[in-house]
């Protein structure tokens, strides 16, 4: 594994204990990616397309709320 790998992964497992997404079992580390994904939409940028998205997929409406 090349060392930006080794650095994404460790900052992708820091933020997966910030967000309280772990659970260490035995020798191995779970995380529950729905309190992960809830942690990163903190983060996110709202897309150009937002308002067309609503628009045009109604059914789509609750990804952007």
């Amino acid at each position: 594994s090349s060392a930006a790998s080794d650095v994404y992964k460790r900052q992708i497992q820091e933020h997966t204990k910030m967000a309280g997404a772990t659970y260490k079992m035995g020798n191995k580390v779970l995380v529950n990616t729905d309190i992960f994904e809830a942690y990163l939409e903190q983060y996110r940028i709202p897309g150009d397309y937002e308002g067309m998205a609503k628009k045009f997929t109604p059914d789509l409406v609750e990804l952007y709320r």
